[in-house]
């Protein structure tokens, strides 16, 4: 029984997906319709698995908040990064927090 137990771990863990830190840079009006990559486990080294506009491209992702771009919602949904998704972090939106 602890056998198969092990076994049925080791399968699951295979198939989860890798999420890599960072989030991925805004997509550009219209990108090559290209899928290099489905997960952030087909990018080499830190680069994430991005849409690029029409297909999916290997990007660097951004590593930091993104400037506001004025008033946000005034909610406070985080306090740091681990109260986030992975994928995501905790940003000021121009007023509050939000996991971006």
């Amino acid at each position: 029984m602890k056998q198969s137990v092990a076994i049925l771990l080791l399968v699951v863990c295979s198939y989860a997906d890798v999420i890599k830190p960072g989030t991925c840079p805004k997509p550009p009006s219209g990108g090559l319709c290209v899928e290099q990559c489905s997960s952030d486990e087909g990018c080499p080294g830190s680069k994430k698995c991005c849409s690029n506009g029409c297909g999916h491209t290997c990007q660097t992702p951004q590593v930091t908040c993104p400037r506001p771009s004025g008033a946000g919602l005034c909610i406070e949904d985080c306090s740091s990064h681990a109260d986030c998704p992975v994928s995501q972090m905790c940003c000021f939106n121009g007023c509050g927090h939000t996991c971006q």
